[in-house]
């Protein structure tokens, strides 16, 4: 019930993500594709983001997410890098921190 203003104009960033994120989960879509969905937040809401709504609400779907924050995301099942360089590697958090020195520094 509080005014959030033409087009949530006073809605901080972090705000207007949990916005759309709630709205992909009532949306029952079966892939859920999300773009940086935790730039906005801080280390312990994306934590808590991950956990109960990603993880959580949304475990039965398929969800593709693309994100700067690669600590937040050492329970997917499968990570595509995008090297500096150009280049990609697949695996796992442990096994891309193996082979990708970088990886970690992300």
């Amino acid at each position: 019930m509080t005014q959030v203003g033409e087009r949530g104009i006073t809605l901080s960033g972090g705000q207007k993500a949990r916005i759309n994120l709630a709205r992909a989960v009532y949306a029952g879509k079966d892939i859920i594709l999300m773009d940086d969905v935790l730039s906005a937040v801080d280390a312990k809401v994306g934590k808590h983001i991950i956990d109960s709504c990603i993880m959580g609400y949304l475990k039965e779907k398929t969800r593709v997410l693309a994100t700067h924050q690669l600590h937040l995301i050492g329970s997917a099942d499968k990570i595509v890098f995008l090297n500096g360089d150009g280049s990609a590697d697949v695996g796992t958090f442990q096994e891309l921190s193996a082979r990708n020195p970088g990886c970690q520094d992300h």
